[in-house]
């Protein structure tokens, strides 16, 4: 997860601001990038932010059109995360889960 992607001009992305923890309370704006190996066709990826309770907060569903074995894939989540605890952005490609990437929030309050 990172603040923003850049695309550089020799087709390389440069990834800004790269975190995996936030903070209670913190809206946050952030880029989850994805490279897949795939062979030629079309696929459908679906990228849910789970809460610490298991409840789906927030989902990303697409269309993948892939046209070589080598493919990025960026979609852009923008949450307030009001509980603290592990989060998990679960990763879908054709209706199966691939894996599920854990999120530390934290509490701001210092006592």
């Amino acid at each position: 997860m990172c603040k923003e992607v850049q695309e550089l001009s020799n087709g390389n992305l440069n990834f800004i601001n790269i975190s995996s923890q936030f903070y209670n309370k913190e809206i946050a704006e952030f880029d989850f990038a994805i490279s897949w190996i795939l062979q030629e066709g079309v696929y459908k990826e679906k990228i849910t932010l789970i809460d610490p309770s298991g409840e789906a907060i927030s989902s990303s569903e697409k269309q993948l059109e892939a046209q070589n074995y080598f493919f990025t894939s960026i979609t852009t989540f923008t949450i307030e995360f009001e509980k603290t605890g592990v989060y998990y952005i679960s990763i879908e490609l054709d209706d199966k889960e691939f894996m599920k990437i854990p999120v530390i929030v934290s509490s701001l309050d210092t006592q």
